[in-house]
């Protein structure tokens, strides 16, 4: 896989996605981005390609043909698989797609649950999920006030907390 910049993506004519790279501006330079590619890259990436070519009758040079492509990854970055737990200094590494799905499962079990009954109900659900999980991201492992939106300290459990649970009665 050959490693480039998309500089410029734009439709030919026949309405066919062709991609430009590392600042390439002439349509004879462009890359067509093949029928089983997810997509086309975005401006600005840096992409690993795999390409091909075909010269056709009468043409002067070839064609170009991106038959599948990927972000590059750079040398100094570290590839995370995706639900992978990386120790950080202060709290837990949490990534903004497994956030998101937080905070969804959340207000879906919420709803699921009963708990929410409309949509304008949702915003302070959303708000304590990214909350709680900006808070472990940094180490802060406290409670989160769904209704009010804030973090209350651990209840001490050394403490009665008012649970009948606790019966100082018993000899053990």
């Amino acid at each position: 896989m050959s490693t480039y910049t998309v500089s410029k993506v734009e439709k030919s004519k026949t309405g066919k996605d062709r991609v430009y790279l590392n600042g390439a501006t002439s349509w004879k330079d462009a890359y067509y981005v093949g029928n089983r590619c997810n997509g086309v890259p975005p401006v600005g990436a840096t992409i690993e390609i795999d390409s091909s070519s075909k010269r056709f009758d009468g043409a002067s040079q070839d064609t170009w043909f991106i038959s599948s492509w990927r972000l590059a990854v750079a040398p100094s970055q570290k590839t995370v698989v995706v639900g992978q737990v990386i120790p950080t200094p202060y709290g837990w590494s949490i990534d903004a797609g497994d956030l998101t799905r937080f905070a969804s499962n959340l207000i879906a079990n919420a709803i699921t649950a009963g708990i929410i009954k409309e949509p304008a109900q949702i915003l302070p659900w959303a708000k304590s999920a990214y909350e709680a999980g900006e808070a472990l991201k940094k180490g802060k492992f406290e409670a989160v006030d769904v209704v009010n939106g804030s973090f209350a300290p651990d209840p001490d459990p050394n403490e009665d907390q008012g649970h009948p649970e606790f019966d100082d009665d018993i000899p053990f």
